[in-house]
């Protein structure tokens, strides 16, 4: 995919079986009135998008849990426990139901 491929949107409209055998090549940009309107992706790009972007999101979490790790190690921040946890809900819920 060497060449932006756009389409404007009533070429879209009628003549969408081109448009979408264009797809085989790469994306395509549809345009209305000369302005970026929405972008069409194969089935196939979209999976390969969205894994990406789910690798992403992985690799994000794992970076910030990491950070977090860190900053407990050298005493920035705290941890509890589940029943620590529990307790200060409760007591958090204890200090609503009294306002």
């Amino acid at each position: 995919m060497n060449t932006i491929q756009t389409e404007s949107v009533s070429g879209f409209r009628d003549n969408y079986d081109a448009v979408l055998k264009k797809l085989n090549d790469g994306p395509v940009l549809l345009l209305q009135r000369s302005r970026l309107a929405a972008v069409l992706v194969s089935h196939e790009e979209w999976n390969r998008i969205a894994a990406k972007l789910k690798r992403l999101e992985q690799l994000e979490l794992l970076a910030r849990a990491k950070e977090a790790k860190a900053r407990v190690a050298c005493g920035e921040e705290t941890t509890v426990t589940h029943d620590e946890l529990k307790q200060l809900m409760l007591a958090k819920q204890v200090a609503d139901v009294g306002d």
